[in-house]
């Protein structure tokens, strides 16, 4: 899965969209966005503030290293 290729990096700059681990990451950050912007709406609904879920949503990408400029 993405999150466990993690283990196989050796650095955390980004990855190019050539790189072999890149749709490794796209995929689980799509996920991941979906998931947590769904918590966030949930959140919202019944009045709850999820602080932490939107820095995980803004930071997400970022620290997968498979920034939305790539796509």
């Amino acid at each position: 899965s993405g999150p466990g290729a993690i283990s196989v990096r050796d650095h955390l700059a980004e990855l190019t969209p050539d790189h072999g681990l890149y749709d490794a990451f796209t995929h689980p950050r799509c996920l991941g966005e979906k998931d947590l912007s769904g918590a966030i709406g949930l959140g919202d609904v019944v009045g709850v503030d999820l602080p932490w879920a939107h820095v995980a949503l803004q930071r997400l990408a970022d620290g997968l290293g498979v920034p939305h400029k790539n796509d």
